[in-house]
């Protein structure tokens, strides 16, 4: 068996530097600005998605700061929309990652 340690913590901060918002906000943000677009609550989300509100909640308020990515995936089909295109929009571009200084990788 090899050494296994907990990942590198990911920070996210926009490569200008005039803004730091953590990787759940940006996400909190895309589903807020399409659910505005769309003209849907988080509630008629949640149905069209098949998705908890609660669930929903927690991502939009901060509660999970990292979701599933089978979450995000429903969430994007109930959009009519791919992941691709979901994660397609100018602060997931700007966003850098920088881990925590531990350049170790787990071995499998």
């Amino acid at each position: 068996m090899g050494n296994f340690h907990k990942p590198s913590v990911i920070m996210l901060s926009y490569l200008k530097g005039e803004i730091s918002m953590d990787y759940g906000q940006i996400i909190a943000n895309r589903i807020l600005s399409l659910c505005r677009q769309r003209r849907l609550s988080i509630n008629k989300l949640a149905n069209m998605s098949n998705i908890k509100q609660s669930t929903l909640d927690n991502i939009i308020h901060g509660g999970s700061r990292n979701p599933q990515i089978k979450t995000l995936h429903k969430v994007a089909y109930a959009f009519g929309m791919t992941m691709s295109e979901f994660f397609d929009f100018q602060e997931m571009d700007d966003v850098s990652f920088e881990d925590d200084g531990n350049d170790e990788q787990e071995e499998i």
